[in-house]
């Protein structure tokens, strides 16, 4: 966010949750509604989820591999940013999965019925481990949804499936360390832009194979209602809180006639 920027205005902003209606407040004056995230507000969820299902969130994108991203005035390159953050979490998680008796899976980006998208997707994690790879897929267009609600504990780096995983009550734990791997102090780290320590229950911003190590076997060896009761304590509901879409209904209405919001 470019901070020396003043006098921006927009009619309606529909943001995430409290946190980030907050920090754009700063920037940008007009209405700001904590709204949540409208695929993730419509779908309901179908599936349960089922018992040592270990999976992991892919922000796998073809696009992104010839390109530099500047963060802080640092320039990072493709392996720095993605491949070398997803080498160090996916070996270790086939590793924990081996050891515990838990299925791995990958919640892949792509569709399925987009194959050249989905043949580069698996061919990048298939170079980034020695062990079979499979993905977790569902038959329509809101598979990533129905994947994260199927498995008993996600794992994300950054990924907006991940905290709205967690919106939906899911174990979902977060391994935040591109900024740590980048070298970009304070970059991306869990719960932006609320404070929170380096390590916690769910999180680590730190690339550190302990700390995966008990990340992983709190939430696993945990019944839903402590992971419930837990979580509270954090007001993960500030980052992103599941609502309905009957707001953003409203404001069309309004805009297009004359109901009050």
């Amino acid at each position: 966010i470019n901070k020396n920027i003043s006098n921006y205005h927009v009619d309606y902003q529909l943001v995430f949750g409290q946190a980030i209606e907050h920090e754009y407040k700063k920037y940008l004056s007009g209405n700001t509604f904590n709204f949540g995230s409208f695929l993730n507000n419509y779908l309901k969820k179908k599936y349960s989820s089922h018992k040592n299902i270990l999976a992991y969130i892919s922000q796998y994108e073809t696009s992104f591999e010839k390109q530099k991203f500047k963060f802080k005035k640092k320039i990072v390159n493709f392996d720095n940013f993605f491949r070398k953050c997803d080498f160090l979490i996916i070996n270790y998680l086939q590793y924990y999965a081996k050891k515990n008796n838990k299925n791995f899976y990958i919640i892949p980006r792509s569709n399925k019925n987009n194959y050249l998208f989905r043949k580069r997707e698996k061919e990048y994690f298939e170079n980034l481990s020695n062990e079979k790879i499979e993905f977790l897929d569902f038959d329509d267009c809101l598979s990533s949804y129905h994947a994260v609600d199927y498995s008993d504990v996600v794992v994300s780096i950054d990924s907006t499936l991940g905290y709205e995983s967690l919106s939906r009550g899911n174990k979902t734990v977060f391994f935040s360390i591109r900024g740590s791997i980048c070298g970009i102090k304070d970059f991306n780290t869990f719960g932006w832009p609320l404070k929170y320590s380096n390590d916690g229950l769910f999180w680590t911003n730190n690339p550190n194979k302990k700390t995966f190590l008990k990340i992983l076997d709190y939430a696993f060896n945990n019944s839903e209602e402590t992971w419930k009761n837990d979580i509270k304590m954090f007001h993960v509901s500030k980052l992103l809180k599941r609502k309905n879409n009957d707001l953003l209904t409203k404001i069309i209405n309004k805009e297009l006639g004359d109901i009050k919001i």
